[in-house]
């Protein structure tokens, strides 16, 4: 993935860091953007998080967690590893 694979989004806020965040990559669907439900990790705290009907960033639930963690893990272990930060859940 390189600096060209990402497109700009409107900006949503971390429900747990409040960092705003307007770009987003695509690693599994090429071309499709974010839609409501979504899952993404926030690059300023590593939580993970959904995309609601308004594309803005909300917690999972504890059934979504639970039902996306074990593919997300592996990424977010990795952004975690690269800023050198907790991992939030």
């Amino acid at each position: 993935m390189d600096l060209n694979e990402f497109e700009h989004l409107s900006e949503a806020t971390c429900p747990y860091c409040a960092k705003v965040l307007d770009l987003h990559a695509e690693v599994l669907q090429k071309g499709h953007g974010p839609k409501p439900g979504d899952v993404t990790i926030c690059f300023g705290c590593v939580g993970i998080c959904m995309f609601d009907e308004n594309l803005q960033l909300r917690l999972p639930t504890d059934e979504e967690f639970n039902e996306v963690y074990q593919a997300v893990a592996p990424l977010q272990k990795l952004l975690h590893e690269f800023k050198g930060r907790e991992v939030v859940p």
